[in-house]
């Protein structure tokens, strides 16, 4: 991106006067939603109640989106019967105001700004939101895992669906972009971590116990975030780096003594050739060329020559900036009955990935979770073997 986006929760006087003119340009120049007035601004009926997620390019204001729990929300009064539209809940937010200036329309804002926002309402408790979604976005919302119920709102001129998001589809689809909300669209490649605001404000407060209660509930909730955000049976967390969790599970694998594959195209991939080597593990490489991804009749040889166990692979090859596509291994790992080990160090965070179908993969804190290095996490599928 050319220019430098700075996203977060609104906070300054200066920012809730942006969101008025912002909101004016929106919702009465463009959707002729309000009728004009004279000062070019407008103020919401619910803005002392609503909390915003911005955009900023500087010091202005070209994106927002809005949400509020208080009841009636504005699709209430749309919709009498609303609540008869909606699944079982705890806590329900009502995401309404997007608004982004047309030159940042094609940045992915949107997304990014429905990071921050559902950040800070998951962290109140809420499990399920609603929109009005514009007509002219719903394949947008669709993707974020909004889906439309009951009939169209509002007038002619300014037509909605009233549409909802339950965790588990927000888990499935959209979750990553909590993480990713404060400072980057993607890295792709090593470094540097940008920690976000929340985390360094955290770091600032007195430590507790890591016997206490306290501790322990802490511990249970980010793991079980962890397991919404790669879609995961369980998670384990440990002091140490990406190269413990990667130990971690060549430990496991050495446990069976099975035969395996291990894909390279970078030197991250180089690495788990090292694991794989340090637990004297028995295993063939499959190597293709930094920069390169696997091809399809490639992998389907290299399946058929080492008969694997396990295959283990990176997910975001940081050295050289790739991808590789989970899809085709998942694909080949089920044909093979084979377990899925991935180094998902620079994904999780920083795309959308659905590690669901893995045996192993390994993540750590101070990448795309845009916190401090010093945790070291493992994905599983249940199926530990207990130390000998």
């Amino acid at each position: 991106m050319a220019r430098t986006l700075r996203f977060k929760l609104a906070d300054a006087p200066a920012e809730f006067e942006s969101i008025h003119r912002l909101n004016y340009r929106t919702f009465v120049e463009e959707i002729p939603q309000h009728p004009p007035n004279d000062e070019c601004r407008l103020v919401d009926r619910f803005h002392a109640e609503n909390t915003y997620a911005i955009c900023l390019d500087g010091e202005n204001v070209v994106g927002m989106i809005a949400g509020r729990c208080e009841r009636p929300f504005s699709l209430d009064q749309k919709l009498p019967d609303l609540d008869r539209h909606l699944p079982a809940h705890r806590k329900v937010v009502e995401v309404r105001l997007l608004a982004v200036d047309r030159p940042y329309r094609k940045q992915a804002v949107f997304a990014r700004l429905a990071g921050v926002l559902a950040n800070h309402f998951r962290a109140l408790g809420c499990d399920l939101a609603v929109i009005s979604g514009t007509v002219r976005e719903l394949a947008l919302y669709r993707h974020l895992g909004f889906r439309p119920f009951g009939p169209l709102v509002g007038d002619a001129r300014a037509r909605y669906q009233p549409m909802v998001l339950t965790l588990d589809s927000y888990a499935a689809r959209a979750a990553h972009l909590e993480v990713v909300g404060g400072r980057r669209t993607s890295n792709l490649m090593p470094g540097p971590i940008a920690v976000s605001d929340a985390v360094s404000a955290s770091f600032a407060q007195p430590p507790i116990s890591h016997r206490s209660a306290e501790f322990m509930l802490l511990m249970d909730r980010v793991r079980g975030r962890l397991r919404d955000l790669c879609r995961v049976h369980d998670v384990l967390v440990m002091p140490g780096s990406g190269t413990l969790a990667n130990d971690a599970v060549g430990a496991q694998l050495a446990a069976e003594g099975q035969p395996g594959l291990v894909l390279v195209n970078g030197e991250f991939g180089e690495r788990l050739v090292d694991h794989a080597r340090r637990w004297r593990l028995r295993f063939d490489v499959l190597r293709v060329g930094w920069g390169q991804g696997f091809g399809a009749e490639e992998l389907r040889a290299a399946f058929d020559r080492a008969r694997p166990a396990w295959v283990w692979s990176v997910a975001c090859e940081t050295s050289t900036g790739v991808r590789n596509d989970l899809a085709p291994l998942r694909e080949l790992c089920r044909e093979h009955r084979a377990d899925l080990c991935v180094d998902a160090v620079s994904a999780v965070g920083l795309q959308a990935i659905d590690l669901g179908a893995t045996r192993f993969a390994s993540t750590v804190s101070g990448k795309g979770l845009g916190s401090f290095s010093g945790l070291a996490i493992v994905c599983h599928d249940g199926r530990l073997v207990p130390a000998g």
